[in-house]
Order: structure tokens, then C-alpha cells, then sequence
């Protein structure tokens, strides 16, 4: 709750709330409600049920949005978040559409397979979805791993995706790391911070908050403890040592670290 009183003071607008599962916390709900009521708008990423939290979304209808995570299609879904946890995932669509509300689906890529979008496509069809973000699997804590390698087809795949997921939702965000190169660097781009490089995407823009309140320039090297700011400073203070941090990292860089049980990741 300390963490959160802290992210409610401050003037950051967006705040989003990611896992581990941030639905299992004890007083989440309180929690959540403390943000709501500071006048943030609330981005949640969560695997669990969310009937319970209708009540709380349908009050800040508009300022709490769920964001539903894909692993991958029906199949690779369930085997890597648990058994029947893509029909979860359809289940909290129809049971939020029902409530009104409009949630965005998070597609994790985790290699060059892309039957997911298959299955992505089938949930856009059949539920009321606002957007749909494409992004990769970050192996936090793993340096075995290397980056998806895309070769020219996959991009032309990715594409065509992007165009026929945007028949039905309204809007498609493709957020890799291995297309950042591909930007130009654009007036809007130069005035938020990003970066026309691979590497982290969080720019100028963005830090992120741990469960015990220490700061972090990207969400991947969190745990790492030589690159943490002290959870005891104010916001601001915490924001400033992080711009610091974040101006060291080396171009195309994809950033490793230790696992963190949750995150409160703050657009400031």
C-alpha cells in the first residue's frame, strides 16, 4: 500500500499495474481504488478471474483498463501459463464486454510462430476488444536466451497480422525491441525520449516501481541492485536518478536481470 500512496501523490497520470499476478496481492483492490480515486488512469495485465473486480471497473469505467496477456495459440497458452488459462482468458473478455467494458489484449511472442494470431484474431471477432499490443517475451534473469531472430517473411507476416487484427479492434500497437531499429526518429518520437535504437523501448518517459517501492530505469533490469534508485526518495527524486541511469545504457542493448515478484510500471 506504501508504494501505491506514493505512485497516487505524484502527478504521473498513467500508472500500470503487471505481475507476477497482481490480482493475488492482498488488497488490491484497496490499492487500485487508491490510484482510481487520485484521479490515474490504471493499465492492469493479469492471468487471474477478474469477475471480482467488475464492480470497481464499472465505477472508473474508462480509467481502469485489463489487460489480458497471450502466450501464444490455445495450445502453447495453456502450456506455458497453466491448464485452461486461454479459457480464461475468454471467459474475463465476455464477462468484461458484458459489463461494458472494453479490454486490450497483450500478445507475448516468445519465437517466430505465429499461429497465435490466428486465435487472437478469433477472440477479436467474437468480443469487444479496444487494442491489441504485439510484444516479445523478455527473459528476465536468463542470458541463455537471444533475441527472436525475424527474417523478412516474418515481417511481411507481422504485418499483414497487424492489418487484419485492425479490421476488428481499434487500434494495434507492434512493440518489439527487434523493430525499434526500423524507426525513424520522428518530432513526436524526439519529444517523449524514445530511442531510434534497439533496446529498451521506456525512453524518456517511463520508470518502474517494484512491491518494495525501488525504481528502475527499464523492467528488465529490475533486481539488479546497483541499478535500483532507494525506495525512500520522493517520486521526482527517483525519476531524476533514473534518466541518469537510463542515459548509460549502450545502444542495442537488451537488457537481462533477476525477477521481480510485482511491478507498478509509471508514465511520468
Amino acid at each position: 500500500m506504501q508504494t501505491f500512496a506514493k505512485v497516487a501523490a505524484s502527478k504521473t497520470p498513467f500508472v500500470i499495474v503487471s505481475g507476477g499476478e497482481p490480482l493475488v496481492a492482498e488488497g488490491i483492490e484497496d490499492c487500485l481504488k487508491l490510484l482510481l480515486d487520485s484521479g490515474k488512469f490504471v493499465l492492469l495485465s493479469t492471468n487471474a478471474l477478474v469477475e471480482k473486480h467488475l464492480g470497481l471497473a464499472r465505477q472508473n469505467n474508462g480509467r481502469l483498463c485489463f489487460v489480458l496477456p497471450v502466450w501464444g495459440d490455445r495450445k502453447r497458452h495453456n502450456a506455458r501459463r497453466g491448464a485452461n488459462s486461454f479459457e480464461r482468458v475468454e471467459r474475463n473478455l465476455a464477462a468484461l464486454n458484458a459489463a461494458g467494458l472494453k479490454p486490450h489484449v497483450l500478445v507475448v511472442l516468445s519465437d517466430t510462430d505465429f499461429s497465435v494470431f490466428e486465435d487472437v484474431e478469433r477472440l477479436a471477432r467474437s468480443h469487444v476488444i479496444e487494442a491489441v499490443t504485439i510484444s516479445r517475451r523478455i527473459d528476465v534473469g536468463r542470458v541463455e536466451t537471444a533475441p527472436i531472430e525475424f527474417s523478412q517473411d516474418h515481417w511481411r507476416q507481422l504485418e499483414i497480422w497487424q492489418k487484419v487484427l485492425q479490421r476488428h479492434v481499434q487500434l494495434v500497437v507492434c512493440d518489439l525491441p527487434e523493430m525499434h531499429g526500423r524507426k525513424s526518429s520522428g518530432r513526436m518520437q524526439r519529444m517523449l525520449g524514445l530511442p531510434a535504437h534497439e533496446g529498451c523501448s521506456a525512453g524518456n518517459w517511463m520508470m518502474h516501481i517494484d512491491d518494495v517501492g525501488q525504481g528502475y530505469p527499464c523492467f528488465s533490469f529490475e533486481g539488479q541492485r546497483d541499478r535500483s534508485v532507494a525506495s525512500e526518495l520522493p517520486l521526482i527524486e527517483q525519476w531524476k536518478e533514473i534518466r541518469g541511469l537510463r542515459g548509460r545504457f549502450p545502444v542495442g542493448a537488451l537488457c537481462v536481470a533477476e525477477r521481480s515478484t510485482r511491478r507498478e510500471a509509471v508514465a511520468t
